[in-house]
């Protein structure tokens, strides 16, 4: 069997965010890989209750810079589903902005959600 190929030292960081001007969102989950080369991948879930609920599945990737606070800028792309219709393609860019420590930042999303003035609150959670 053959060995995996490893690259360098990569650490995994899981956030919440959530819109505090709105119970209906977006709310939702992001898991991300950064590496000492300045590469991020993962993934993040976005949920809206506005009229039907809706929620997308997107895959993340791009580059993260930074010693004091982290600038994380990404694209999006995956899915989203609601129900009663098939499942559509979503994609737009990501902007994270977490502080030195992953604890405490904001999220930005290219494309318009409802009652989201600027970015998105985002929490450093355990990953599981």
């Amino acid at each position: 069997m053959n060995q995996l190929t490893l690259g360098p030292e990569a650490f995994v960081h899981c956030m919440t965010y959530h819109n505090p001007n709105s119970i209906n969102g977006p709310f939702g989950d992001i898991k991300i890989m950064t590496a000492n080369d300045g590469e991020v991948s993962g993934c993040m879930t976005l949920n809206l209750l506005f009229g039907l609920p809706q929620k997308a599945v997107m895959n993340l990737s791009g580059t993260c810079s930074g010693e004091s606070a982290h600038l994380c800028q990404m694209r999006a792309v995956g899915y989203v589903s609601q129900l009663g219709s098939p499942p559509r393609k979503i994609s737009m860019e990501v902007t994270l902005t977490m502080d030195h420590s992953w604890i405490k930042g904001d999220l930005t999303l290219s494309q318009d959600m409802p009652e989201t003035d600027g970015g998105l609150p985002v929490i450093g959670v355990p990953c599981t």
